[in-house]
């Protein structure tokens, strides 16, 4: 279970730098589809993955972000991270900010 989450953890941090550039758009996966390299999602976005990108453990069902760029009219997907961990390292983030923030001085 720790070797899942590790890994999960890891993709997530390879794919943060790439969430943060371009488009993004969230739902539940419909069907993936190794052979063609696509993703689809609940709401008919259609992804063809970007080279390198993997989708091991990508299951339908699963709630995710996806990060993409539209290149000669296709919507390529440049990361992919599951919903969960986005919302984790969000928090953390946050976190992290609230603890940089100087304390404000009593009067």
């Amino acid at each position: 279970m720790k070797e899942l989450i590790g890994a999960v953890s890891a993709l997530a941090l390879m794919g943060a730098a790439g969430m943060a550039l371009g488009n993004e758009a969230t739902g539940k996966i419909q069907s993936v589809d190794e052979e063609q390299m696509t993703l689809i999602l609940d709401s008919g976005e259609t992804f063809t993955f970007a080279e390198g990108l993997s989708i091991e453990g990508l299951e339908e069902g699963t709630e995710v972000e996806v990060a993409y760029e539209e290149r000669d009219g296709q919507l390529m997907a440049t990361a992919i991270e599951p919903v969960e961990v986005a919302r984790v390292e969000e928090a953390e983030e946050a976190a992290e900010a609230a603890e940089d923030e100087p304390e404000e001085a009593a009067d």
